[in-house]
């Protein structure tokens, strides 16, 4: 590796200790001298105190630079002033640089450390430099949208963003206009007609998935709008979003404080020790704590020894069922924590982000960004939205009760899988920082122009069918990872590389079915039974077996006026469930879609966001990133 140039190189002290500094294009450091311990002067102390030996602070991860206050003229006339004890004190001069310091599990924070240097000339040249550097870096933003969803994070999103964002935008020179959305789909409608999008450098979302899906709505609406491209035509090859999106998420401290803590031993229970008395367990502990409805009552069961597994067996089925989770922030920065996310906003990162287009019958619905789950996943999310009024608890019973009533689905999935240099889902190749597979956007570009010049007789022979009676169907165009479910539904899914994981869990019986979600909380490979089948598509259609000429919404009003009817669909082979619905919903990233039959393509780096991936843990705990040799 090239040396770089230095622009500059002075002796100057930080925390009373004598070190060499050295500023080039791309590195500040310093270094403290060998005998400093001789050669200590009074000064004041600022920031945090660094060990001995050499730092290293990339200069794109600076945020800013400034003089310390006591070179500033006075404003406080008549107060009283702290008189310097050391002649040596009143000659000093320093700049305060602030800078991304990286901690545990993946999180940021602004640091700072204050050099001081012998005379005020040498001070300003310093200062002046280092912006001069920072004013190169034309990828930060200078002026931002803001978004904030009052009602995110228990209520306390506009707090979050004053208390912990706003400082830091303040600190880096950044300008923004901050929007409070008043109702649902607030921000989506002032993005797609409203909002002069030329003044801004990006746009930011202060909320859970639900603001950012609202975002991403407006701003890819708006921007095909604006180049004449229709949506509802599925064959349409999208325009790229010019602005990049930021995400602050919206979660309260104890939140924050919980993904730090490691998934807890007992979540980790291994299939050989489930039997089918540990199923019976579950079901009567949440017959015991809330009323379902349209499940009979199993035989005797027999109650597990140890009452507290029995209780971690019922959590850890829960955890799987939770439908708010920050997953998209999970999977691009590694936390959902507001400052990591603002100190990526800042700096300026970028990855770009595949999203789907759903349609029915030549109809634009939604985008995904993360997750399609059709059967369980969409049952559990149908459900839950009748349960509102219980908070989030409502994800834990609909999913435990969801999975005791075990329905299945008939229909037929076809696909279009991808080739090429994309990896598999099974190949334990995980998205990462500068990952090399979502580096090939000229590859991906290339295969859907030769997709594009095939007539419809040609790539009928490319398209795969399957048919079958499925307990669930998802589609991950992302790992979904998150304390909850450590690795998420699809471990090795990429984030910009054209493709989404199709996985198809076949009937199985409720044992199998419950080993299945159950490695989503471990290591295990939860794409290791024979009735789990998982595919990389660029494209894919789903119809189900009982084709219905109107949607599942109109369906279920017209059920609702004759109950009768309704109980009357007895299902003989679901005994526990005496209703039997012939299709279930689609769940859209946390939002229902009334229909059964979708097409879903995946558009290649439709937008992008401000962030740089999941970093290699190696980068947060090598000493030599942070201390390294001049």
């Amino acid at each position: 590796m090239e040396k770089q140039p230095r622009l500059l190189c002075s002796q100057l002290s930080v925390e009373n200790r004598v070190c060499d500094a050295t500023l080039s294009c791309s590195v500040l450091s310093w270094r403290e001298v060998a005998d400093s311990s001789r050669k200590r002067i009074a000064a004041s102390v600022y920031g945090p105190l660094k060990a001995a030996g050499s730092h290293c602070v990339p200069v794109c991860e600076i945020i800013a630079v400034q003089e310390t206050e006591e070179d500033c003229p006075s404003t406080d006339v008549g107060k009283w002033q702290k008189v310097p004890q050391n002649p040596a004190e009143s000659n000093q001069h320093g700049f305060t640089v602030s800078y991304v310091e990286r901690t545990l599990k993946h999180r940021w924070r602004c640091s700072e450390v204050t050099l001081h240097c012998p005379d005020r000339k040498l001070c300003l040249q310093w200062v002046q430099a280092i912006r001069e550097q920072l004013a190169l870096l034309t990828i930060r933003p200078k002026r931002l949208l803001v978004y904030i969803n009052p009602h995110g994070g228990k209520q306390r999103g506009k707090r979050i963003y004053e208390q912990k964002v706003a400082p830091i935008f303040s600190r880096a020179s950044i300008t923004t206009d901050v929007i409070v959305t008043e109702r649902a789909n607030h921000a989506r409608d002032h993005l797609k007609t409203e909002a002069d999008l030329k003044k801004y450098d990006g746009v930011v979302c202060v909320g859970g998935d639900g603001m950012f899906s609202e975002i991403i709505h407006g701003l890819i609406s708006r921007t095909q709008c604006d180049s004449g491209v229709d949506q509802n035509c599925a064959d349409e090859t999208l325009i790229p979003c010019g602005l990049r999106i930021g995400i602050i998420p919206a979660v309260n401290y104890r939140e924050t404080s919980s993904d730090c803590m490691p998934v807890t031993p007992e979540v980790s229970i291994t299939c050989d020790s489930i039997t089918d008395h540990m199923l019976c367990d579950i079901f009567q502990i949440i017959i015991n704590s809330t009323a379902v409805t349209c499940i009979t009552q199993p035989g005797p069961g027999y109650m597990l020894a140890n009452d507290q597994r029995r209780l971690q067996l019922c959590l850890a089925l829960q955890r799987t069922a939770s439908c708010s989770t920050d997953c998209i922030c999970y999977a691009t920065v590694g936390c959902n924590d507001p400052a990591t996310s603002a100190l990526h906003i800042v700096v300026g990162d970028s990855q770009p982000l595949d999203v789907c287009s759903v349609h029915h019958n030549n109809a634009f619905l939604r985008y995904s960004v993360s997750l399609l789950g059709y059967g369980f996943y969409g049952d559990v999310l149908m459900d839950s939205e009748r349960k509102r009024w219980m908070g989030p608890a409502r994800y834990d019973i609909s999913g435990v009760k969801t999975f005791l009533s075990h329905r299945y689905y008939e229909g037929t999935i076809s696909f279009l899988p991808a080739e090429g240099s994309v990896g598999t889902p099974r190949d334990k190749i995980q998205c990462r920082s500068g990952c090399n597979i979502c580096q090939l956007p000229s590859a991906d570009k290339a295969v859907y122009k030769v997709e594009d010049s095939i007539s419809d007789t040609e790539n009928k022979d490319v398209w795969q069918v399957i048919r079958g009676k499925f307990l669930a169907i998802n589609a991950a165009c992302m790992s979904c990872a998150c304390p909850r479910s450590p690795k998420g539904l699809s471990p090795s899914a990429h984030l910009a590389d054209g493709t989404a994981d199709l996985i198809l869990v076949r009937k199985c019986s409720r044992l199998d079915f419950l080993r299945h979600l159950l490695r989503h909380t471990n290591k295990n490979d939860q794409f290791d039974h024979p009735f789990v089948e998982v595919y990389r598509v660029r494209q894919f259609r789903f119809t189900p077996r009982y084709q219905e000429t109107d949607s599942e919404l109109d369906l279920r009003e017209a059920e609702g006026s004759s109950s009768k009817r309704f109980f009357t669909q007895i299902c003989r082979e679901h005994q526990a469930c005496s209703c039997a619905p012939t299709h279930s919903s689609w769940n859209c990233d946390g939002e229902i879609l009334p229909y059964g039959a979708i097409q879903v393509r995946v558009h290649c780096q439709l937008i992008k966001l401000f962030a740089r991936g999941i970093e290699e843990q190696s980068v947060f705990e090598d000493p030599s990133y942070a201390h390294c040799a001049i």
